[in-house]
């Protein structure tokens, strides 16, 4: 079922080039992203960074099924410790940052490196009982390039992103959207080659010739156009892939949503003995903040009886 929209924002658009090997994914988040990140007042550094998580994140859930949650996460040894993403199969958004105390955030502009220094990028595929999860170093100086490195590693497939992430005044707030393409490289039926059906020399150079080439045209792309929520993903594949031809698959749409619920701390926390219970107390009650939508409940110890 398509997906008309008088903006087109918060949705996953997946496509072919047509006749070839080359899959992809439109990504555009704007109301999503902006309840995510500005539930926490993070320097504008941060905020970017977790913006381009939270759109590599849903771009990746293009391969989610039924049920199931993708889990992005970064840890490094800079002033930003740790720094996650995830989103369940039918679209649930949340991300959050934790930051080192006393972290100096004065560059606007930082970029990976200085943001996470040293550190690994993990995506967890949570579906089933067992999660696959692929681990790589950070390397590059985007988060974008550092997905690329583990598609490379990790899945041994040719891979190009690009991601622009906006941010907009509007008074004393700041809106933030972002939107990006990717292209993927897969075998034309769909599954692995196998040795019994390993391409020629001549194919194996029209594949690297049909990747280059559509890769060209990925790389055109404005970042304005990626973050234009008015600009449809089909009018935007359009411009890049009309004369090789386009296949579009079901749009997909995301929402800001976190997991947390009252009845869930409580359930989780009523399994201490009531002696550590009323050691967490503070002047009778117990606050709880989740990390990632920043609520805070209050409890006290007759909701635990």
């Amino acid at each position: 079922m398509s997906i008309e929209l008088a903006s087109y924002q918060d949705i996953l658009q997946p496509f072919m080039i047509n006749d070839s090997s080359v899959r992809g994914r439109v990504v555009r988040l704007g109301d999503s992203l902006d309840a995510i990140v500005s539930q926490h007042s993070y320097p504008k550094a941060v905020s970017k960074l977790l913006a381009e998580m939270c759109l590599l994140t849903v771009m990746l859930s293009a391969n989610l099924k039924g049920r199931g949650k993708l889990t992005m996460q970064i840890r490094g040894d800079a002033d930003i410790a740790f720094m996650v993403a995830d989103v369940t199969a039918d679209g649930a958004l949340r991300g959050y940052a934790e930051l080192k105390e006393g972290a100096n955030f004065d560059n606007d502009n930082a970029g990976l490196k200085e943001l996470m220094g040293k550190g690994y990028l993990a995506i967890t595929l949570h579906k089933g009982k067992t999660p696959y999860q692929g681990i790589v170093e950070l390397d590059g100086d985007t988060l974008s390039e550092s997905m690329q490195h583990y598609f490379t590693n990790s899945e041994q497939s040719a891979v190009y992103v690009k991601v622009a992430v906006d941010q907009r005044e509007e008074g004393d707030e700041v809106i933030w959207s972002a939107g990006g393409i990717m292209i993927q490289q897969v075998p034309k039926e769909g599954g692995k080659q196998d040795e019994n059906n390993t391409p020629s020399k001549k194919e194996q150079q029209t594949i690297e010739e049909e990747w280059n080439h559509n890769r060209v045209l990925a790389m055109t792309v404005k970042a304005e156009e990626l973050t234009d929520v008015y600009l449809s993903p089909q009018a935007l594949l359009y411009r890049l892939y009309n004369e090789d031809g386009v296949w579009i698959y079901d749009a997909e749409t995301c929402r800001a949503e976190c997991g947390c619920s009252r009845e869930k701390v409580i359930e989780t926390l009523s399994q201490f003995p009531n002696k550590e219970l009323e050691d967490m107390l503070e002047d009778g009650k117990l606050e709880v903040n989740c990390q990632f939508c920043n609520n805070t409940e209050i409890f006290v110890m007759d909701d635990f009886s």
